[in-house]
């Protein structure tokens, strides 16, 4: 009987297992070998040694009142020294010795008092002298030098960024390792001259801002302002702002702020500060008056300021965000964010395209004139009284009044004010009166605005072309309107 044939019998694995675990120790082997030759073509980017601490430790400490001066070396900058004098941190500045700020001085001498560090690169430094380059330390970025009251030095030392962390190798003269420090022992390092003298910020409120003056290149424009964030334009013509553009030319200057202080004013930095051709020239004028404050506690509470005259001048852009800025020959850096819209400020995108509206002022009088008729009407306003003799409030304090209207002499419902109010505040222009423009000489129509404070507004129309009046304001023309504007705000007066 024949058999079938057997199936074939699988090779063992030991076989290939050995094959490759022979192949592996040679590979090692040549690995070891070839080590040298590979560190010297691809040289480590950053020292290999390990750190051998982790938790952050001061290494050293003194007093604040045995230091004499501290000499500070900024990332690409000159050195500079600041003397201690009866507790306060000193610098020169041509000539004259002047206290630093505060706060930069409570962290400088903050830092010097405990010197910590994060980790412990090495104790002993000279086992890293071959890596000092790609640590930084051989050309440090920034450095300090503090004299003592007894003669003795001190030297800190920030070299590079260790790879991996957000710290940086530093070195300090009074211990003999290398070490890594938080950013803030180089933010410290690196302050300049011009941060660190202070300087009283400008205040400006808009409830007292009375006037604006702005010389750019788009001409010299100047603004008032009354009371409720109203205003006009008085240079180089008269016409009202609407209420919003006022307000917005106010929160400007509030939130007007100097910024870094730069180095002082002289003749030969002048030019290069861009104040000899500036972008802008700004004036503001100010009233006395109180305004509310924030106190150190946290609470609000009441400041008084003094009238007074602000000028600066914006010479040059440093960079995308900031301009150099002149106030009381002194030089600082100033957002370009807040200051653009007045640096940019041309007064024909201003001015009001609603001149007829008033705002939150109280009309008394209004006096529609045209050829064919005269309407006048007068407004009058009486506190109302509640039968026990007080002055009647609405829901937000203020006081209620009875408003009395006439036209022509005859009474007229309120209503029908309020129905003419509201068509005065829609009243707009077209838009810009064409520069070849040439209107008739004599007005068309007239409308006079006469407000509690006793402000008069004149509205005219001269006939343009046959489907529109060029507008005048206070005597100004600036706009035209289509000729049927004046027929829509008449009608329903006579």
């Amino acid at each position: 009987m024949q058999h079938p044939p057997k199936k074939p019998t699988k090779k063992s694995s030991r076989k290939w297992l050995i094959l490759l675990l022979a192949a592996a120790l040679a590979l090692s082997a040549a690995l070891v070998l070839l080590l040298p030759a590979i560190r010297q073509k691809y040289p480590a980017k950053m020292p290999a040694y390990e750190i051998k601490e982790s938790t952050v430790r001061t290494i050293g400490s003194h007093s604040a009142e045995q230091i004499a001066s501290i000499t500070l070396q900024p990332p690409a900058q000159n050195s500079y020294t600041l003397y201690m004098q009866d507790g306060t941190l000193m610098l020169d500045r041509q000539g004259t010795l002047c206290a630093i700020d505060a706060d930069y001085q409570k962290q400088l001498l903050d830092m010097l008092a405990e010197i910590s560090i994060q980790d412990t690169v090495t104790e002993n430094a000279a086992e890293a002298a071959d890596q000092l380059d790609a640590m930084g330390l051989n050309a440090p970025q920034a450095r300090a030098m503090v004299e003592y009251l007894d003669g003795s030095r001190e030297t800190l030392e920030v070299g590079a960024m260790a790879h991996g962390s957000a710290d940086y190798y530093f070195r300090w003269s009074g211990a003999p390792g290398i070490y890594l420090c938080h950013s803030g022992v180089l933010e410290n390092l690196s302050l300049s001259q011009s941060v660190l003298l202070p300087f009283e910020q400008v205040s400006i409120s808009p409830s007292l801002v009375e006037s604006l003056r702005i010389r750019n290149a788009a001409g010299e424009c100047a603004f008032a302002f009354r009371s409720g964030a109203s205003g006009e334009l008085t240079a180089p013509c008269r016409y009202p702002l609407t209420e919003d553009t006022a307000q917005t030319l106010l929160t400007l200057l509030a939130n007007f702020r100097l910024g870094s202080y730069e180095a002082p004013l002289t003749d030969e930095n002048r030019d290069g500060y861009g104040f000899d051709a500036p972008l802008c020239k700004l004036e503001i004028s100010q009233k006395a008056g109180a305004i509310n404050v924030i106190n150190e506690d946290g609470s609000l509470g009441v400041a008084q300021l003094e009238a007074q005259r602000l000028s600066f001048v914006i010479g040059r852009a440093e960079g995308e965000f900031f301009y150099t800025c002149a106030y009381r020959e002194q030089v600082y850096l100033i957002s370009r964010f807040l200051v653009d819209a007045l640096v940019q400020a041309d007064w024909h995108s201003l001015i009001s395209r609603t001149p007829a509206s008033v705002g939150d002022a109280l009309l008394t009088d209004i006096v529609f004139e045209t050829a064919e008729n005269t309407v006048e009407i007068s407004i009058e306003r009486t506190e109302s009284v509640l039968e026990n003799n007080q002055l009647e409030l609405d829901a937000d304090g203020n006081l209620v009044y009875h408003t009395s209207v006439s036209i022509n002499g005859q009474e007229a419902p309120p209503e029908k004010l309020e129905v003419l109010l509201d068509s005065l505040n829609a009243f707009a222009v077209e838009g810009d009166l064409p520069a070849n423009a040439a209107p008739e000489k004599e007005p068309r129509w007239r409308i006079t605005l006469v407000t509690e404070d006793g402000a008069v507004r004149v509205l005219e129309g001269f006939r343009l072309d046959v489907f529109s009046d060029a507008v005048a304001v206070d005597g100004t023309m600036c706009h035209y309107v289509y000729d049927e504007a004046i027929d829509v705000l008449m009608t329903g007066l006579v």
